[in-house]
């Protein structure tokens, strides 16, 4: 027995300690485990917490208004602490809060320029504004400074006004320039108009098939449409010669030769191509229509001479 007894007794010390350091080990534990749950607890309190509530002491309270601060906090999670307002003219609280004092009130310094527009009051600080003749020289204003003197303060609105006057200037350079030049235009198209055809009654009879090659077919349609030739008559020698255009404008400036005559068909051709701006075209058909008519003059004449 005694020998068995000796055989169990590390064994049995064995156990013994490993009871007594579970023993003062358990309570350490658990201390540790309550400490950290108990953060846990509050942290999730204090992130639940809403935009109308603040933390303090793992609870979530609701904010005093504005105008008034805590004077005793709430004692259970969702409950209203006990506020106390401030005092107008002294101190303010321009919002809803959890604080325990309130803010005090500002003062307008008319050494930097600013008097007081709007007294202090418990949800607002002082309003303060520049005083006469002076303007803000930051933002939000803070300090004014006096505004320069009647020479200085002309001088300083004509310097920025000084890009703009200039522009306008330009502006209204160009548009003189501009309109002086259009009418100088004018005026001389007038006068080149004014200079009398040499030949105001030629017979174009002989001459309508070198007009009608130097004019597209618009501005046969033009001329002859602008010469009071009916969309009947057009649309008749146009669909005669479907698919020839150089006898479409022979044949339209004819039947126009017609029904016009001899006598001024010559400067209505004419005026009428510089009206449509074919001053080029009216002038080759003058060049032409001269040139063969002195043609004919000279070879008459000689003609004459050798009978």
């Amino acid at each position: 027995m005694i020998r068995g007894g000796d055989r169990l007794g590390p064994t049995v010390l064995l156990c013994l300690f490993g009871i007594l350091c579970e023993s003062y080990g358990s309570p350490r534990s658990h201390v540790e485990a309550q400490r950290l749950e108990r953060k846990r607890s509050i942290f999730k309190r204090e992130v639940n917490c809403s935009s109308d509530q603040y933390f303090t002491n793992g609870l979530c309270c609701e904010k005093c208004p504005a105008g008034s601060v805590v004077a005793q906090h709430c004692n259970a999670t969702g409950n209203k602490p006990k506020c106390e307002g401030c005092k107008d003219g002294f101190d303010f609280m321009d919002h809803s809060n959890g604080l325990g004092k309130c803010l005090r009130c500002g003062t307008c310094d008319e050494v930097v320029g600013l008097i007081e527009e709007e007294p202090c009051r418990k949800t607002q600080n002082v309003k303060c504004r520049c005083k006469e003749d002076y303007i803000c020289s930051d933002s939000p204003c803070v300090h004014c400074t006096a505004l320069p003197t009647e020479t200085g303060y002309s001088a300083l609105w004509f310097l920025s006004l000084l890009p703009l006057i200039l522009a306008l200037g330009c502006a209204i350079y160009f548009l003189c320039k501009r309109r002086k030049k259009k009418k100088f235009q004018l005026v001389k198209y007038k006068e080149f108009e004014m200079i009398p055809i040499p030949y105001p009654d030629i017979d174009l009879s002989g001459h309508i098939i070198d007009i009608a090659d130097r004019m597209t077919i618009s501005d046969v349609k033009c001329f002859v449409r602008k010469n009071n030739m009916t969309p009947v008559i057009m649309d008749q020698i146009l669909h005669d010669h479907l698919h020839d255009t150089a006898e479409q404008k022979v044949q339209l400036l004819r039947r126009w030769y017609q029904s016009h005559g001899t006598k001024g068909a010559f400067r209505t051709l004419i005026t009428s191509l510089r009206e449509a701006k074919l001053c080029a075209v009216a002038d080759e058909i003058m060049k032409s229509v001269e040139g063969a008519e002195n043609g004919n003059t000279h070879a008459s004449v000689a003609t004459s001479g050798e009978a």
